[in-house]
Parts: structure tokens; C-alpha cells; sequence
């Protein structure tokens, strides 16, 4: 939002301004520049950075989408935490730096991922009378007896 429509505008952080001063070589206080993904890899390692941290961050969001779509298609509405979550890191994480944007959630969300599989082998384990040992893959039952 241009300053000229919103004159109060906060200013924006201090990262910004430091960048911009790394890329263009000057040193405008009014011209920040908002940190992405694709900045902070740029900022701390060069054009290897942006290809690395597009790497991992590509990496990350893949293998959420993997699974929430293998969540959704059946219909595990226990997973729904991971899948929300996910969601707000790929909409939320390529305009942040990648440590607080994809990094830092990730172990939230494996958390999540780790409960969701506890608590569906439990409640295989207590429908088969199995004590707590499947046999098989949870994923293979069928969608009647999925939480």
C-alpha cells in the first residue's frame, strides 16, 4: 500500500532497508524492500541461497500437500490441524524468512502428524482388539472404520 493512500503507514521492518540497501547499493530510507524466502536465501548465501531455500521450502510443501491431499481424498477429518496448517505455510511462508515462515512451524506440525498417527493406531488397536499391535496399514481400512 502506497504511502501516498495510507500516510500512517507503519514503517516496515528494518530487514527491508538493509536489503535494499545490499541489492541496490543505496541507502533510501523510504525505499524497503519486504523480505521473502527467496530474500533471506539471497541475503545470507547468494543466488545459491534462493535456489537452496526454494529447494527446501519446495521440498517442505510438497510433502504437505502429499499428505493432506492423501488425507482429504480419505476423508481423515482428524488430520484436518495438519492440513490447516499446512495451508497457512505455503499461503503465508514464501513472504517471510524461512526459518519463522516453514522452518519454525514444522515441528508443530509434525507434532500433529505424530498425534493424528497415535491416535488412529489406538483406535484401530481398541475396534480389533489387537493391544495396540496393527497388522496392517492403518490406511488400509476401510472409510467406515476411519476416525
Amino acid at each position: 500500500m502506497p504511502r501516498l493512500l495510507w500516510p500512517d503507514k507503519p514503517p516496515a521492518p528494518q530487514e527491508g532497508l538493509i536489503f535494499n540497501r545490499i541489492v541496490t547499493g543505496h541507502d533510501q530510507a523510504h525505499a524497503r524492500v519486504g523480505i521473502t524466502v527467496y530474500a533471506d536465501g539471497y541475503w545470507k548465501y547468494g543466488w545459491l541461497g534462493v535456489v537452496l531455500f526454494s529447494a527446501i521450502m519446495g521440498l517442505i510443501l510438497g510433502a504437505i500437500t502429499r499428505y493432506s491431499y492423501r488425507a482429504v481424498t480419505e476423508r481423515r477429518l482428524i488430520a484436518l490441524p495438519v492440513i490447516l496448517l499446512g495451508m497457512v505455510m505455503a499461503g503465508l511462508g514464501p513472504t517471510n524468512f524461512l526459518q519463522k515462515a516453514i522452518v519454525g512451524p514444522l515441528g508443530i506440525l509434525l507434532g500433529y502428524v505424530l498425534l493424528v498417527f497415535l491416535i488412529e493406531r489406538t483406535v484401530w488397536a481398541l475396534r480389533n482388539g489387537s493391544n495396540g499391535r496393527p497388522s496392517s496399514n492403518l490406511h488400509s481400512l476401510p472409510r467406515s472404520e476411519r476416525v
